[in-house]
C-alpha cells in the first residue's frame, strides 16, 4: 500500500490511479487531475461509486486524513489542526507530482479546500477547479462556532466512551483502524479553534474564508443533497451568491449524496469538469 510522510513523519494512505495514456496529453503526470478530499469520519472509501467514470477522463487521487482509514493515528493533540490539513494535502500533491489540480472536497474536507485555497497565492494558481459537498465556510458568528465546537468536543466525548460502537452507516464502513485519531480530530480539526496555526496565519482568523468567498475566481461547484440539513443548504446558497464562478446543483440524497446518488452526482460533476478543461484549451 502506498504512503506519503507527512512534515511530522504521519504516514498518509494514498491511491494515485491513472487512465491509459492520453496521446494528447502525454505522460500521466499532465493529465488532467482530480484530489478527492473525504469528511470528518469517513476515508477515501467513501468516493468508490465515483473512480470507475471519473478515471475514464482523469488522474484521481484519494487519500485518508491523518486519524481516518489507513492513515497513521497519532496519539498527540498537537498532531491534529486546520493547519495539518494543509499540509497534509501539500504532502500528498507532492509525493504524486501534481503541478495542477481540482479540489473536491466532501464536508469537512471541503472547507479544508478552501483553506488550501486561501492559504497562499502559490496554492490559489496551481487549482483549476473547486467542487464543494455537503460543505461550508465557516461561521460569521461566535455564537454558532462556539455552539458548533462544543458539539464537536460532545462527538470526541462519544468516541471516547463507545469505541467503535459509535460509528454508524459510512463511518463505520470507513476502514478506520484507530478510534483515536478520530477522537483527536474530533477535537483539533473538526473544530474551528483561535489558537488553531492556521487560523493565527490567516488575516482574518477563524472568519476568514466566509468574509472572502468574494475573492474566489476559480470555477467552483457546489452540490448538496435534498435531504441534506438545513445549515448545508443555507451555505451552499450563500456560498453560490459570493462566489461569482460558481454554479449550485441540488440533487435527490443526503449528507453523503456521491454515495447516496452516484448516478446523478458523477455526471454533475463530470460536466462542470469537462467545462473546466474545455475553457483551458
Amino acid at each position: 500500500m502506498p504512503f506519503a510522510k507527512a512534515e511530522d513523519g504521519v504516514r498518509l494512505y494514498y491511491e494515485d490511479i491513472k487512465p491509459g495514456e492520453v496521446p494528447a496529453l502525454g505522460s500521466h503526470s499532465q493529465l488532467p487531475t482530480i484530489v478527492l478530499i473525504h469528511g470528518f469520519a469517513l476515508s477515501s472509501k467513501m468516493w468508490d461509486k465515483q473512480i470507475s467514470d471519473f478515471t475514464r477522463f482523469f488522474r484521481v487521487i484519494r487519500y485518508d486524513m491523518r486519524g481516518h482509514g489507513k492513515s497513521e493515528s497519532p496519539g498527540s493533540l498537537s498532531s491534529y489542526s486546520k493547519l495539518w490539513q494543509v499540509k497534509d494535502m501539500k504532502t500528498i500533491l507532492h509525493t504524486c507530482n501534481v503541478a495542477n489540480f481540482i479540489l473536491v472536497g466532501h464536508s469537512m474536507g471541503a472547507y479544508d479546500a478552501l483553506l488550501f485555497y486561501f492559504d497562499s497565492f502559490t496554492n490559489r494558481e496551481k487549482i483549476s477547479g473547486l467542487v464543494l459537498v455537503s460543505g461550508g465556510p465557516g461561521f460569521r458568528k461566535e455564537s454558532s462556532r462556539s455552539k458548533w465546537n462544543k458539539v464537536q468536543n460532545r462527538t470526541a466525548e462519544i468516541y471516547e466512551s463507545k469505541g467503535f460502537d459509535a460509528l454508524k452507516g459510512n463511518p463505520k464502513d470507513s476502514g478506520h483502524g484507530s478510534m483515536t485519531g478520530l477522537i483527536n480530530a474530533a477535537r483539533q480539526t473538526l473544530t474551528h479553534r483561535e489558537d488553531d496555526p492556521m487560523f493565527q496565519r490567516l488575516s482574518d482568523g477563524t472568519d476568514h474564508v466566509v468574509k472572502n468567498l468574494w475573492k474566489i475566481d476559480t470555477p467552483t461547484l457546489i452540490v448538496v443533497g435534498e435531504a441534506d440539513g438545513k445549515a448545508i443548504h443555507r451555505s451552499a446558497e450563500m456560498m453560490n451568491s459570493k462566489i461569482s464562478k460558481s454554479s449550485l446543483s441540488v440533487m435527490p440524497g443526503g449528507h453523503e449524496v456521491n454515495i447516496d446518488n452516484p448516478n446523478d452526482f458523477n455526471p454533475t460533476v463530470l460536466k462542470f469538469l469537462n467545462g473546466i478543461m474545455r475553457s483551458a484549451l
